[in-house]
């Protein structure tokens, strides 16, 4: 090994093997060259020391130390503290890993499996990156080339087993998957592990509000639309059915539109196509064969004291149906025809059509008439009331019972009606001869009467009369009363004039309308009324036949002493 200075004020060591090759260079700004002669050439922030040459097949430096020791670059700006190591790359031999470091403090490691961690010591995947604190986020990426800007590409495994997790964003401790995308499947998991190509799960039940949230830009216009649009891409790439919603005003205010399009044809559903809305005002209106099925809600009085009816309106307004509950008398419903005043804005039951039946909170049903003084069936109208029509043979066309056992029928056959009560022997025991008929029925009083309803003169008995003689004939006691409800002052209600909505641009979201509002319920109350007695006159027919067989009796003992008295 040989030293010397040259012209240039240059340290030269030459191999003394080979005296041509400087094996070391510290040049006159006492940069240091190993197997360079020019060390200063270089760039001019990391010249200090050059190691290499341009003809050999590789080059490098080596750090050896024990195997239980650390081999370290350290980057200075001073000879103290953490100075003298702002900077470092260290290899620990003990465990085999290799730190990088910045400001003094560790930043990267990767460990002997080649897992590397950023922010972390401890890395447990091949890249672990852990951000203490909060303020920015843990990792940015970002295409810039604005012609092909690919972002980050997550490749599933060739054949990979389904059900591992792809990509998964979990709470803190690692056990609750935020969002979740499996591996040989695809599928997409928020809130929970999915089973389908889209999972939402919420395990709290909404308890901290809302989970799923469809926001679209405040600059979308009004009567616009933006939604969800369901079918198959390719090779049709058509959309069949759809949820859309139409923006009507400010604050988030719209309509919601479920659409569907049948057709199997290059066409893609739109808002157009709903076939049911359900509007700002809460109304909601089905749509289906040019027949609509309205639901009216209002939204403003929505409260148990406001809100008298609800409805479900059938048709469009042109002899509509309409099915009401009223929520405030009582809970009755009412199901109503041929109004043509459309209920869609109103929740009072102002309508023009005809109540054709009536159900009240009891179960009592009235047919024809609102009214129901207790009457589980009650039949009311003009002309023929009720038809029975057996067919297919002769039997029973009603069946009467008492506590489940049968007790009567009014049977039918080809040409007559009979209205039967039970007399079956099996029913009957100590069958005794009636005695004395005749004596009764000279104790019954018939007589003819004006009815007081119509003046009308007929032939009858008076019921407590003949209640006397054959009890089983009549129901009821003589001069009984019951209790009747009744109304003593009717319900008032009132027209309340609904103001306009408008949102905060002057533009009008629902039009002014007239509602009618209960103001005072109507007053019931109790009174005596003559709970009166009833006759069946066919009980008396056993009577007769046994006082008429008396008669028979005597008149043939009568006819055989007349014929002996004129044989003498």
């Amino acid at each position: 090994m040989t030293r010397a200075r040259d012209a240039a004020d240059q340290i030269n060591i030459l191999n003394s093997s080979a005296a041509d090759a400087t094996a070391i260079t510290i040049d006159a700004n006492e940069n240091v060259g190993v197997g360079v002669s020019n060390p200063s050439s270089y760039q001019g922030s990391a010249h200090n020391l050059v190691v290499g040459n341009l003809t050999d097949a590789g080059t490098g430096m080596t750090i050896v130390s024990g195997t239980a020791s650390l081999g370290s670059i350290h980057f200075a700006d001073g000879a103290t503290g953490d100075d003298s190591y702002r900077g470092f790359i260290q290899y620990g031999h003990a465990t085999n890993y290799m730190r990088f470091a910045t400001n003094a403090t560790e930043r990267m490691r990767i460990d002997s499996s080649g897992n590397v961690g950023i922010g972390t010591s401890s890395p447990a995947t091949p890249l672990d990156v852990t951000k203490a604190g909060g303020g920015n986020f843990v990792a940015t990426f970002q295409n810039t080339t604005s012609a092909t800007p690919y972002g980050v590409h997550i490749k599933d495994a060739a054949s990979g087993a389904n059900g591992y997790p792809l990509l998964q964003v979990t709470n803190s401790a690692g056990s609750s998957p935020y969002l979740l995308v499996h591996s040989g499947t695809g599928n997409v998991g928020i809130g929970g592990v999915p089973n389908t190509l889209l999972h939402v799960r919420d395990d709290d039940n909404f308890s901290g509000g809302s989970r799923i949230v469809a926001a679209f830009s405040p600059s979308l216009a009004n009567t616009q639309d933006a939604g969800i649009a369901f079918g198959t891409f390719s090779p049709d790439d058509y959309w069949k059915q759809g949820i859309f919603w139409e923006r009507t005003g400010n604050y988030g205010v719209g309509n919601l539109h479920f659409a569907n399009r049948g057709t199997a044809d290059a066409t893609t559903v739109s808002k157009a196509d709903a076939v049911m809305t359900l509007d700002s005002s809460g109304n909601v209106d089905f749509k289906t064969g040019g027949m609509n099925l309205k639901l009216p809600y209002n939204s403003t009085t929505n409260n148990s004291a406001n809100l008298s009816w609800g409805m479900l309106q059938l048709g469009n307004n042109g002899a509509n149906r309409i099915i009401a509950g009223n929520t405030q008398t009582g809970g009755d419903f009412e199901f109503i025809v041929n109004n043509t005043a459309d209920l869609s804005s109103s929740n009072s039951s102002s309508h023009n059509g005809t109540v054709a039946m009536a159900i009240n909170s009891s179960g009592d049903v009235s047919i024809g008439s609102t009214a129901n003084a207790g009457y589980k069936l009650s039949l009311v109208g003009t002309g023929t009331i009720q038809h029975i029509n057996r067919t297919g043979s002769d039997g029973t066309a009603i069946l009467f019972q008492n506590d489940g056992s049968n007790v009567g029928t009014i049977s039918v056959s080809g040409s007559s009606t009979a209205y039967n009560t039970s007399s079956d022997y099996r029913l009957k025991t100590d069958a005794q001869p009636m005695t004395g008929a005749s004596a009764r029925v000279q104790a019954l009083n018939p007589v003819n009467f004006e009815w007081l309803s119509d003046g009308s003169r007929v032939d009858g008995f008076l019921a407590h009369e003949a209640q006397a003689i054959v009890p089983e004939s009549v129901s009821g006691a003589k001069d009984a009363m019951r209790d009747e409800e009744y109304e003593v002052t009717p319900a008032v209600s009132e027209d309340v004039v609904i103001p306009a909505v408008l949102d905060d641009e002057g533009n009008e979201l629902e039009a002014e309308r007239t509602e009618q509002r209960l103001v005072t319920e109507a007053v019931m109350g109790t009174r005596s009324v003559p709970d009166y007695q009833g006759i069946d006159q066919s009980k008396l027919v056993p009577l007769l036949t046994a006082a008429l067989q008396e008669a028979l009796t005597e008149i043939t003992d009568l006819k055989a002493r007349v014929v002996a008295l004129e044989a003498m």
